[in-house]
């Protein structure tokens, strides 16, 4: 509905203060409806200035963003990652006053590296394409993601994350998710139960309010009974030295059910990275299986194709 499209924009300008002076870069696809909604639709309803970039290199995405005096853009780690490799000046980055991260998830203590190196706010979007777009942001560096005005965030008693909207104040009934899958009745009613959106992923609320993700429900490792995060062993081995990036997923084993296997893009012994995982985890969540790796597969969104490793390893 036309509120949906414009809810993200009215959400940006009341808590961000977004007025004509914005000038927000996209160089990511408009096909992703986030990306749509965020980006141009957002400038457009604030009064400001939408930049299309066609460029998507980290020195490239540099030049872009000094040229056309971006003030804030859309990006995914792995263009952050090439910001920070690619050795940009932060000269060229001296207008923008955020970079939007979304897409994936975000190894913190690499985003605070990488938000210190490049001198400019890194934040962190939460938000699916049923929401329609982003519910909650975080800035590198606090403790969780604040919920988007309008939206109640609710944990479910298996974990996971849930949204409605709020049912009293100005925002009342200002956020409302996807009205449902074209032509699949049956998926929308498991999208829409009891009233509220299932996000399908797991997360947890601190006492402050403040959302921390843990990853997709459907992507938890079950290990003999045991549920396993792939985000909690990918930071600790991202933490460890060699290790340039990491992804783990579950494989499927006749006596527990899964077992743990990680992909590594490192120059480390992969033995010693399980000696060194065992000084910060439980042994459980030590992975099993390592699949040494030149880069990680992806989609268009910077989200790791975990399908792709699993085939990679039965090959």
């Amino acid at each position: 509905t036309q509120q949906q499209l414009l809810y993200p924009a009215a959400a940006a300008i009341a808590t961000e203060g977004l007025d004509e002076d914005a000038r927000i870069g996209t160089p990511l696809p408009l096909s992703t409806l986030n990306i749509l909604l965020l980006g141009p639709l957002t400038a457009l309803a604030c009064g400001g200035v939408a930049v299309m970039m066609t460029r998507t290199s980290g020195s490239e995405v540099a030049e872009d963003l000094e040229r056309h005096a971006v003030t804030r853009a859309l990006v995914v780690p792995t263009i952050v990652h090439d910001l920070v490799s690619q050795r940009v000046s932060p000269a060229q980055l001296q207008a923008v006053d955020r970079l939007i991260v979304g897409g994936a998830g975000y190894d913190h203590r690499r985003a605070a590296a990488a938000q210190d190196i490049l001198g400019v706010p890194l934040v962190a979007s939460y938000g699916l394409s049923e929401a329609p777009t982003g519910v909650a942001r975080m800035r590198i560096g606090d403790g969780g993601a604040s919920p988007l005005p309008g939206v109640d965030v609710r944990i479910e008693d298996d974990g996971e994350i849930t949204l409605s909207s709020i049912t009293e104040g100005p925002w009342a009934g200002c956020w409302q998710g996807t009205l449902g899958y074209w032509g699949d009745p049956a998926a929308t009613s498991e999208l829409w139960r009891g009233g509220r959106l299932h996000t399908g992923d797991a997360g947890s609320l601190g006492a402050d309010g403040r959302l921390l993700v843990s990853g997709r429900l459907s992507e938890m490792i079950n290990r003999g009974g045991a549920s396993i995060a792939p985000a909690e062993v990918e930071a600790a081995l991202l933490a460890l030295d060699g290790v340039a990036d990491a992804a783990v997923f579950g494989l499927p084993d006749e006596r527990l059910g899964d077992i743990v296997a990680a992909a590594v893009v490192c120059d480390a012994d992969v033995e010693a990275l399980g000696i060194a995982l065992r000084s910060t985890l439980s042994g459980y969540k030590v992975p099993e299986h390592w699949l040494r790796v030149d880069t990680l597969p992806r989609n268009a969104n910077g989200k790791v194709d975990r399908a792709a490793l699993r085939a990679m390893v039965g090959n």
